[in-house]
């Protein structure tokens, strides 16, 4: 398949650019002018389009001739709370009306266990609860999660919740201790983290990275 990924110049977006061409799919990575390439040039069969969720025109052009989308992309950090929701969210209608436009059969969304928010007495979160989320990069997920879901009947959808993560090529300075609400991705396992971590005191079960593709 001819897969369009985007963030695939960033941590995450990286090694799922690299499961994907492992698994013989051609991946064309959505990348800016100022992208970090240098990954996504190794790979056997890869394509570049210029643009961003940001940016409706340029997604057309994007997702043209592809048979699924991977997004990755978003923000964890912004100066505006609003900067959020126009990237993580609005980004996100932008892509699915890209995609419908243009016949897309499958889209996948990477979002986050901040979507669910923590768990009220530090029991493991159901995957049914109410999701409550506390920030604002949890809500701004959330809403993308939900217009995702909303285009169900018009494409064929997936919505993942990894949780931390971290390990090589992770640039994001942290403390000096791992929490055990992460999954940790490497080169030898680069699939898609997956795990049902409590979010409160207490124990934890260990996270483990899967094929979700």
């Amino acid at each position: 398949m001819r897969v369009l990924l985007t963030g695939g110049s960033g941590f995450l977006g990286s090694f799922t650019a690299e499961q994907l061409a492992a698994g013989g799919h051609v991946v064309r990575a959505l990348v800016r002018p100022r992208s970090d390439k240098r990954v996504l040039e190794k790979l056997p069969a890869v394509e570049f389009a210029p643009g961003a969720i940001e940016d409706p025109v340029s997604l057309t052009a994007a997702v043209s001739g592809v048979d699924a989308i991977v997004h990755v992309a978003g923000i964890v950090k912004a100066r505006r709370p609003e900067d959020f929701f126009q990237v993580n969210a609005q980004g996100t209608r932008n892509l699915l009306d890209a995609a419908q436009a243009k016949g897309v059969r499958r889209f996948v969304y990477v979002s986050s266990l901040a979507a669910v928010g923590p768990s009220p007495d530090g029991s493991p979160v159901r995957d049914d609860a109410e999701p409550r989320p506390v920030t604002q990069y949890g809500r701004s997920k959330l809403e993308a999660e939900r217009a995702v879901l909303a285009a169900k009947d018009k494409l064929h959808v997936t919505v993942l919740r990894p949780p931390l993560i971290y390990g090589p090529r992770d640039t994001r300075r942290r403390g000096g201790r791992t929490s055990s609400r992460t999954a940790r991705c490497t080169s030898g396992a680069t699939r898609w983290p997956r795990s049902r971590p409590r979010w409160g005191g207490g124990p934890s079960s260990a996270s483990e990275c899967r094929s979700a593709w």
